[in-house]
């Protein structure tokens, strides 16, 4: 669950910085935070973008949430912790990454979907 949290908030920063587009502090800010996150390591994401605007961060929540309950149907089952953020699938038991992997998905594609929806009502 560590992992798809890091993803989603991976994916939502990277939402972010397709956002904003007169922003370059911003971008840049997104663009590399994002890809801490997807790589385990969540704070820039989450503090230096995500939570600044909340709508991303409650997007992250949602798609991790989902994805959480899906790989949790599967029973998907890990022996540790490990690793979070994309290199996870080696701490899940080979016999379960199919499930993991969709849930991978799920929380890479949902987060970064209502990130761009949430931000349409923001403007609105």
């Amino acid at each position: 669950m560590v992992a798809l949290s890091n993803i989603a908030q991976g994916s939502a920063a990277f939402a972010m910085m397709l956002l904003s587009k007169g922003n370059e502090k911003l971008k840049g800010l997104a663009l590399t935070s994002s890809i801490s996150a997807w790589l385990g390591v969540t704070e820039p994401a989450m503090f230096g973008v995500n939570l600044r605007f909340k709508y991303p961060f409650f997007a992250a929540i949602i798609g991790s949430a989902i994805a959480g309950i899906f790989i949790t149907i599967n029973a998907v089952k890990a022996p540790s912790i490990g690793v979070g953020g994309l290199p996870a699938f080696f701490s899940i038991f080979a016999e379960n990454w199919g499930a993991f992997f969709i849930g991978m998905g799920i929380a890479l594609v949902v987060p970064f979907v209502l990130t761009l929806a949430f931000s349409k009502f923001k403007k609105a």
